[in-house]
């Protein structure tokens, strides 16, 4: 989920990453189940991400772009 924390890693060792890994990204990128049957998945889109925020809490998705907006 954080590609640029293994390229760090891989430019103090003085490698190349692409030598030896290979970014995928998943969609979702992270599925959460529950016992009862629910689940939620949860998207690098910002936009697929805010709606399933808003479907578990309008109140508390309000302002994810702005937490957002430097990783974007």
């Amino acid at each position: 989920m954080c590609p640029q924390e293994y390229k760090e890693v891989f430019s103090f060792a003085n490698k190349n990453w692409e030598d030896y890994l290979q970014f995928i990204r998943l969609e979702p990128n992270y599925r959460v189940n529950y016992a009862d049957g629910s689940n939620y998945d949860f998207s690098s889109d910002l936009v697929k991400l805010i709606e399933t925020l808003e479907s578990i809490s309008k109140r508390d998705s309000l302002g994810i772009s702005e937490i957002f907006r430097g990783f974007l």
